[in-house]
């Protein structure tokens, strides 16, 4: 029984080191972002595909900056095509 519990507890903390190593930030201005980095805008995640300084007043949202930034899911919501099951 120890031995569950204790593999249990292992399975539940890699997981939640591994949701919390793609955790994005929300996009910001005035942020500067890494080539790389991850981020949330409007409910969609993106990549920046460059290094850059998100300046204020620029408009270089993720949506508007394709130089800038690629969609990497239509939606930051986990798994949206999956409908909660009713039992």
């Amino acid at each position: 029984m120890k031995k569950i519990i204790r593999n249990a507890a292992l399975s539940l903390i890699a997981g939640l080191l591994a949701v919390s190593a793609f955790a994005a930030q929300p996009w910001r201005e005035g942020v500067h972002y890494s080539q790389g980095e991850h981020v949330t805008y409007r409910g969609r995640l993106y990549v920046a595909l460059q290094s850059h300084d998100a300046v204020k007043r620029a408009g270089w949202t993720p949506e508007r900056a394709p130089s800038l930034w690629e969609l990497v899911e239509p939606s930051a919501t986990p798994f949206p095509h999956k409908k909660p099951k009713n039992y």
